[in-house]
């Protein structure tokens, strides 16, 4: 499966962003003026003029963009979670599941959890070598984010691990994302080892935004999980776990954009970089799928990435 065309940007969830060395052909050099009453001879043909982004292209970068946002929610959550772990010991590791087995959990939460109606509009399956564990510490404040535990959250807060010989697209912590009716608030939902638990609500604009122009995702309208680590698999996420036997892996689903008109969408990546990594340098492949397909929407393309 192919990657972005030659002279794109590919554009990492960690930041990192590589460049075609290839320069784009120059214009031919402007005709010499013709004497008056002459008839100019024909100057030589333009040089190519680019084309507009492709809509393959705009929605592969839009994508990323509410990756990115996914992404560090979730991360916002485990760094609480590990600088506050016993003794800085590991969390245990969980029974890997798929989004299949999880999905329904999580919707059913959302049904009777306080302050709904919650409408689950994401997901992000998360696979780490070694789980974390940490009191739940009270809200989290931020410029634009706030985080506030939910009304029945446990007292301690687990995101298991996942064993190394976990059946691929089976991870042992998922945590969901559920807008409300006023779409003013998110519910954070974590399901592991076979439990659903409501974390947090997030509020704050910025973050709020993302999820908000997101629409429903439910375990009937998207390929599951597994399907899209094949697709990864295939195209070279073996040969990358192979060479990388204990990765950072992240399943991460997201509800059709009502500003794209297009999804929903899998995103799938594979990185050396630990998952709440602030410096440093790493590996990572990764891959954008059609859910409700699986077909391909870019990648999967390998690189290395600051951490």
């Amino acid at each position: 499966m192919a990657g972005p065309a030659e002279g794109e940007e590919r554009e990492h969830i960690y930041g990192a962003t590589e460049t075609s060395p290839f320069p784009p052909a120059p214009g031919g050099p402007a005709a010499p003026a013709a004497p008056i009453g002459i008839e100019p001879p024909p100057g030589p043909p333009p040089g190519p003029t680019p084309s507009p982004p492709s809509r393959r292209r705009t929605l592969w970068i839009a994508v990323a963009a509410i990756v990115v946002v996914v992404v560090v929610v979730v991360a916002v959550l485990v760094l609480v979670l590990g600088s506050h772990s016993s003794n800085g010991s590991p969390g245990p590791l969980g029974t890997p599941a798929s989004y299949d087995q999880t999905a329904p959990l999580a919707i059913s939460e959302s049904a009777t959890a306080s302050g709904g109606p919650w409408t689950v509009v994401a997901a992000e399956g998360l696979g780490i070598p070694s789980g974390v564990v940490g009191p739940n510490l009270g809200s989290i404040g931020g410029s634009s984010c706030t985080f506030t535990p939910a009304p029945g959250s446990p007292s301690t807060l687990t995101f298991p691990g996942t064993p190394a010989n976990a059946t691929p697209g089976e991870v042992a912590t998922w945590v969901f994302f559920a807008k409300d009716v006023g779409l003013d608030s998110i519910l954070l939902i974590e399901v592991s080892d076979g439990v659903s638990v409501p974390l947090a609500t997030m509020s704050g604009s910025t973050c709020v935004s993302t999820f908000t122009q997101l629409g429903e995702i439910s375990a009937t309208s998207v390929v599951d999980s597994t399907l899209a680590a094949s697709q990864m698999n295939h195209g070279g996420g073996s040969t990358f776990l192979q060479a990388h036997p204990e990765p950072t892996e992240m399943f991460i689903l997201i509800g059709t954009s009502a500003s794209l008109g297009a999804g929903p969408f899998w995103d799938v990546s594979y990185t050396t970089c630990a998952f709440t990594a602030s410096s440093g340098e790493g590996s990572d492949i990764m891959a954008t799928y059609y859910a409700a397909s699986g077909d391909p929407l870019s990648g999967p393309t390998t690189g290395s990435t600051g951490c």
